[in-house]
């Protein structure tokens, strides 16, 4: 049975790397293109794709600093979503 606890990435830790991702993401075709992407969501923001080499991905998220994340209980809520 997975351990009852959730994880969310400290905002501090996330803004530090999705700021420049965002600043790249603006001069793609995904994001310049000129028509409706449905990449970008409700705000203009492109959060599913990578503005760079795929290796540059792979590199940046091989290792977790697990002091970015902070941990808490699952609700009860969503405890009983996780299958026995």
């Amino acid at each position: 049975m997975p351990c009852p606890i959730t994880d969310q990435i400290n905002f501090l830790c996330w803004a530090r790397f999705q700021c420049p991702v965002q600043r790249r993401m603006k001069r793609t075709v995904w994001n310049t293109g000129g028509c409706q992407s449905w990449y970008l969501d409700a705000n203009g923001r492109n959060t599913t794709l990578w503005p760079t080499f795929t290796f540059e991905f792979m590199r940046r998220l091989r290792h977790a600093d697990l002091a970015d994340y902070e941990a808490e209980p699952l609700s009860t809520e969503r405890r009983e979503m996780i299958p026995a």
